[in-house]
């Protein structure tokens, strides 16, 4: 795993699997060479965490889309104002999660 970046930084969360990365302002935007960066550090550690962003509906779909064409979410219902936005909740008196061992989204999908 590569240790060390020039515009990131990213915590592991295990020896071998899950990065936090730190150091990126998505709402700021993002530049080539830290979505570069980005992209590096998910093929490094298989699974990538942004903590403390405060973003916009636009702002996550200008990110996404960095990554490849968005898959919409044909299970849940999409935010309104932003049909391409599911919204996933659990409701306060929901007692079971959805998929509590183990599950994947659309890794079924093209």
């Amino acid at each position: 795993m590569r240790k060390e970046f020039n515009t990131i930084k990213v915590t592991p969360l295990s020896p071998t699997l899950g990065g936090i990365i730190s150091g990126v302002d998505i709402a700021a935007g993002v530049s080539d060479e830290q979505f570069a960066e980005i992209r590096q550090a998910f093929v490094d550690y298989s699974v990538i965490f942004f903590r403390d962003q405060q973003i916009t509906p636009n702002q996550h779909i200008e990110f996404a889309r960095r990554w490849g064409e968005i898959n919409v979410n044909r299970f849940f219902q999409a935010v309104e104002t932003h049909p391409i936005i599911a919204e996933v909740r659990k409701e306060a008196d929901q007692k079971a999660n959805i998929g509590a061992q183990w599950h994947t989204d659309h890794s079924y999908d093209e």
